[in-house]
């Protein structure tokens, strides 16, 4: 494989990273009818509060949250039970562990196994669309990932096994902790990455109950944010953002955040940002030419070519035309010199001629 042929296709890879999902927890069991995997419809428990946070002001930044999800858990029956709990994830990597624990005490957690069928009564939301925060624009190149749980053979869901003690009539505080990656969107049509996550709530709807929910999301205090929830958010007014609800919500939580830096038009369409930087150059270039000839102003003229020059700083090619530029390199080196030679040998002819 040439040297080309693999910058295409690390660039290409760059541009198709996958979006990552989350999901809640459940209380799997089989279907005594036809023994088929469901979440348990009728567990007796009822859940009180589900607090979710997303915190992103770790060693790696965006791409990575960690996650704190905390349970109040209510056993209705009249006896002690020990229940059998799932938590849903993607493949999370030998080292992506779910951290449990039960009224301060860690629990025993079992390795992540993979799903052979999906649990029957339990769908995700169809299709949740993935929007860039600063234009409102849907991506639509996005992968599909968030389409349901008809899984691909290459997207399978796992699904982490821990036991939970449930007094009778007595609320259980149950936590986990776990690391996050996060989805992120970098087509040709966004100049910064759009980065994604989603938590499924759905599953809390097998408790009874109707919890008090709370949602918060921390980014890093360096970082100029634009959030875009699903679920509405309000904001302290620095980067940290919160919503509390009054039962579950009918979808899942789904929300897309990109950093400003780095936007100097404030736009994160390119063909938009690009359009407007060629449009000022063409117009700059276009008065100073005319200064130029009709006015005789050469310095004015010159300062305005240096400053229509100038705001080609602010152009964000594509990775199609970085790619492009790269390939195409040699043969712009050899262009440049040969109009140098040209322009040499012209200039010198012209001296001889005067001469």
């Amino acid at each position: 494989m040439n040297k080309y042929k693999r910058v295409f296709i690390l660039m290409l890879a760059l541009a198709l990273i996958p979006l990552a999902a989350w999901a809640n927890m459940a209380i799997p069991i089989e279907n005594p009818v036809d023994q088929k995997l469901v979440f348990n419809p009728d567990p007796g428990i009822t859940m009180v509060e589900e607090i979710v946070a997303f915190n992103f002001e770790g060693d790696k930044g965006l791409y990575t949250s960690k996650v704190h999800v905390s349970y109040v858990l209510r056993n209705e029956a009249e006896e002690d039970k020990q229940v059998e709990m799932v938590f849903v994830t993607p493949y999370m990597g030998e080292e992506g562990l779910l951290k449990v624990v039960s009224e301060g005490k860690a629990l025993h957690v079992g390795q992540a196994e993979q799903f052979k069928e999906m649990p029957q009564n339990w769908a995700a939301s169809s299709r949740m669309s993935i929007v860039d925060p600063i234009g409102g624009e849907i991506l639509e190149n996005s992968p599909s990932l968030y389409e349901g749980f008809e899984q691909k053979d290459e997207e399978p869901v796992w699904g982490t096994y821990f036991s939970l003690d449930l007094p009778s009539g007595e609320d259980r505080v149950l936590e986990v902790f776990y690391d996050s990656q996060s989805g992120y969107y970098r087509y040709q049509n966004v100049i910064n990455n759009v980065f994604s996550q989603i938590y499924y709530l759905t599953p809390a709807k097998f408790y009874e109950g109707n919890p008090k929910v709370t949602l918060k999301i921390s980014f890093p205090e360096d970082k100029d944010m634009v959030l875009h929830s699903n679920i509405p958010m309000h904001s302290d007014g620095g980067n940290t953002y919160a919503a509390e609800l009054d039962g579950l919500p009918e979808e899942e939580w789904l929300f897309s955040f990109v950093d400003k830096n780095g936007l100097p038009l404030g736009t994160n369409d390119r063909t938009l940002n690009n359009g407007i930087v060629l449009a000022f150059f063409a117009l700059v270039l276009a008065l100073s030419v005319w200064i130029w000839k009709k006015k005789r102003k050469k310095a004015i003229a010159i300062l305005g070519g240096v400053i229509g020059a100038g705001s080609l700083v602010f152009f964000r090619p594509s990775y199609g035309m970085i790619f492009m530029f790269y390939l195409l390199s040699p043969l712009i080196g050899i262009g440049v010199l040969v109009f140098a030679v040209v322009w040499l040998v012209k200039k010198g002819r012209s001296k001889e001629h005067k001469l």
